[in-house]
């Protein structure tokens, strides 16, 4: 299983575990797959850890062919979507599944304790080795889901 770190803006990682969301756009292709697992960072003045989900698939297409199919999932406006496309050969999508908030937020100076050096990634990063080895934040963000998502408790 992979562990994927996405930073994601407020607005949309909260539709995101509000239901309103069940796709994530994004202009480059992670290397993701049906079971993986996406943590959701919010960017901007939240700066913290706030929830996950499960990777249901990765989808690929135009910037167009993507807004008709799934534009109506977005959490977004048809203009907002495509000026984020504007330029890309590409559109991807990671599908949502089983997304779940942490009952308590995990702050950008938490998240600095437990991994030295951590720095949020700009789009996503993969957690390394060492990080899911050590299972520091996935038993923290498994215990505060109750062990609700598809994965192994660790």
């Amino acid at each position: 299983m992979k562990v994927l770190l996405l930073s994601i803006k407020p607005e949309y990682a909260n539709k995101i575990l509000d239901g309103e969301k069940s796709i994530e756009f994004r202009r480059v292709r992670p290397n993701v797959e049906a079971g993986d697992l996406c943590l959701i960072y919010a960017s901007g003045a939240q700066r913290a850890l706030i929830g996950a989900f499960e990777v249901g698939g990765v989808v690929e297409t135009s910037a167009p062919n993507m807004w008709r199919k799934w534009g109506k999932h977005a959490g977004a406006d048809r203009a907002t979507f495509m000026n984020y496309f504007d330029g890309s050969k590409s559109a991807y999508g990671i599908l949502i599944r089983n997304s779940e908030r942490l009952k308590k937020e995990i702050p950008l100076v938490s998240l600095r304790k437990l991994f030295t050096g951590f720095r949020p990634p700009q789009s996503f990063r993969y957690l390394s080795t060492e990080q899911v080895d050590h299972r520091t934040l996935l038993r923290r963000v498994f215990c505060d889901l109750d062990g609700r998502l598809p994965h192994p408790v660790l």
